[in-house]
């Protein structure tokens, strides 16, 4: 439940990376809002996940991974 899921840390570069790992979801019906049923859900970051740099992991059923 917190900010961050997995740190990782590039050790020639010496620089940490912070994710947060989501399971995609999908709108069951359109919005006003221009979103179509079956768009995914884009999750923005907390306010403490911004200031951390945190990149969110978006895992799908299949197994596929996207950083956003």
């Amino acid at each position: 439940m917190g900010p961050i899921d997995i740190v990782t840390y590039h050790t020639k570069k010496k620089e940490y990376t912070n994710y947060d790992i989501k399971t995609v979801s999908y709108r069951k019906s359109a919005t006003k809002y221009a979103h179509k049923k079956n768009d995914r859900i884009n999750r923005s970051p907390s306010k403490i996940q911004k200031n951390l740099n945190v990149k969110i992991v978006y895992v799908y059923e299949d197994g596929k991974i996207t950083i956003k």
